[in-house]
């Protein structure tokens, strides 16, 4: 099927910033909508590939450009931060205010959300307020609870006070993601952990929209929302005959290499949400749609929504 691509925008939440979103809409008979919550350091192009693949089998989809991520970034010096106070507030705000607007268009279709990496907290948050707004939910390259999030905060909090909301403390970025290749033989960039398909290594090492360092206050908030998505109110808040859908890579840093997945879906299970189904790719790493397997992947996704189950 073919389809066509609208870019929208729209005012942050932040009242200060535009929000730049893209749509690709069937040409055809609609099936239903699925909105796109990218990850940390990338914006919403990258996902271009899947996007293209759900409109061609009928899907409306969606997503936008976070805060401080591709052209909702006024400046270089905006890359990575979201506000000075709660600007993960501002991300969960703003996936809302889209969701919201798709709503009103499509009123009466089944409406699907994914989130990568930090879009799976973004997302995970946003289904403990509005969880009755979605038919079902994909979490994609999330993490459960970590020891040194709530160090991580303090650290953050620390450099905002020390040398400002915009310094880029790489010292912190060491201590979160300095060890992600530890797994992997003879890497050739520090970002190898992201995918085996090399060229999409080479390509984010070599994109300014993607190759930066957060700022403090961009990683306060990261790794705010990391551990509020993994509080347990936040989980028991999600209604229960929500279907959801964990996906990862089986060599994801992020996850713990499938063993903080399952601490996630065991969470859910045992906060009383009845349909908590999770897929390991054996041998993937961090972008699952971007891996040497990611046609697989999206023949999966998409074989969940409209079967759930894989």
């Amino acid at each position: 099927m073919s389809y066509r691509i609208c870019r929208m925008e729209y005012k942050s939440s932040d009242n200060v910033n535009t929000i730049v979103s893209k749509i690709y809409i069937p040409n055809g008979k609609i099936k239903g909508v699925i909105q796109i919550v990218h990850g940390m350091c990338e914006y919403i192009d990258r996902y271009d590939e899947f996007m293209s693949f759900l409109a061609c089998n009928g899907y409306v989809t969606c997503g936008n450009n976070h805060l401080g991520h591709g052209e909702s970034c006024r400046c270089e010096k905006d890359l990575g931060y979201f506000g000075s106070e709660h600007g993960y507030l501002n991300l969960v705000r703003d996936a809302r205010k889209l969701n919201l607007i798709m709503r009103k268009d499509y009123p009466n279709l089944p409406y699907y959300i994914f989130g990568h990496s930090m879009g799976s907290f973004v997302v995970r948050l946003l289904l403990s307020r509005h969880s009755e707004d979605f038919t079902g939910a994909v979490i994609c390259g999330t993490g459960g609870p970590h020891p040194f999030v709530k160090t991580a905060v303090q650290l953050s909090h620390a450099a905002c006070r020390q040398r400002g909301y915009y310094y880029r403390p790489r010292n912190i970025y060491t201590l979160a993601f300095g060890n992600f290749n530890f797994r992997i033989k003879n890497p050739k960039t520090k970002h190898d952990w992201l995918s085996r398909d090399t060229e999409i290594v080479t390509r984010f090492v070599n994109d300014p929209y993607c190759n930066f360092t957060f700022t403090s206050a961009g990683f306060r908030d990261l790794f705010s929302l990391h551990g509020l998505a993994n509080q347990r109110s936040s989980i028991e808040a999600i209604r229960k005959n929500l279907p959801v859908l964990l996906v990862s890579g089986g060599m994801d840093p992020v996850g713990n290499y499938g063993k903080g997945v399952k601490r996630v879906q065991k969470m859910m299970l045992d906060a009383g949400i009845q349909d908590v189904q999770l897929h390991l790719y054996s041998g993937a790493r961090h972008e699952i749609l971007n891996e040497t397997n990611r046609v697989v992947v999206f023949a999966d996704i998409l074989h969940w929504i409209e079967n759930g189950k894989i």
